[in-house]
């Protein structure tokens, strides 16, 4: 995860830094070697499959010993990711802006993805918003708290709306080609729709029509609601 300001400041992701890396590949080895210590001490098994031990576990000094210096590890990752958003936040409510708007995520919808569960739960993002919200309360800065961008698709003229759609029909074309151009929808979408939805008033529907008619010149192929789940998709 990254936290990008208004003025173009970055801050990285600290599950990527070296010691962090370090300290899980540590983990996992520590792991291994605890599992290996119990199934040399288990005798035999029940008839639903529970382990039967040679001994209690309790009484089993090195393996005592072994959970915790897993425990220690856990602790000190934790530690890690706690400090560095304390030092993240600090800097940002340190600048003095007027107001610090955080967009409000799904955490539980992207919890579902086994394949990306464990990364959005290392991102602490629960504490990151507490941080930040109680230290604005400190500093006496406005936070706002905004839903997904994808709600306002409603609220947008039907010019807007037509518009958005060839491009985004234009886009899954573009990102069909992807393997070779690595232009991909997501990209695409960031970069553009900002760009179409911060159009003045007074030029929307001159460039809307100029931008449908160059996109319908296009061969496309369209399935339907394309749009609405591709629009949901690519901001979020």
């Amino acid at each position: 995860m990254q936290m990008r300001r208004s003025d173009s400041s970055v801050y990285g992701n600290i599950n990527k830094t070296k010691e962090v890396r370090r300290l899980k590949k540590k983990l996992r080895r520590e792991q291994r070697k605890l599992n290996r210590k119990l199934l040399a001490n288990i005798k035999s098994y029940t008839a639903k499959r529970k382990p039967i031990y040679s001994m209690p576990l309790r009484d089993m000094k090195n393996i005592q010993k072994q959970n915790q210096q897993i425990r220690n590890i856990y602790k000190r990752l934790t530690d890690i990711r706690n400090n560095y958003i304390h030092q993240t936040t600090n800097k940002v409510v340190r600048t003095k802006p007027s107001r610090i708007v955080v967009e409000d995520l799904n955490i539980i919808g992207m919890m579902k993805n086994h394949y990306l569960a464990r990364a959005i739960a290392e991102q602490k993002l629960y504490e990151l918003l507490r941080q930040i919200k109680y230290k604005c309360q400190k500093y006496g800065i406005e936070f706002l708290k905004v839903s997904t961008v994808f709600p306002f698709y409603l609220t947008l003229h039907f010019p807007s709306v037509r518009t958005l759609e060839f491009l985004m029909r234009h886009l899954v074309r573009v990102a069909s080609y992807s393997s070779e151009t690595n232009m991909h929808a997501r990209n695409l979408a960031i970069v553009w729709a900002p760009n179409l939805l911060r159009l003045a008033n007074t030029h929307h529907y001159v460039l809307f029509d100029s931008a449908e008619a160059l996109l319908s010149k296009t061969k496309t192929t369209t399935c339907s609601n394309t749009f609405p789940s591709l629009l949901h998709s690519s901001f979020l």
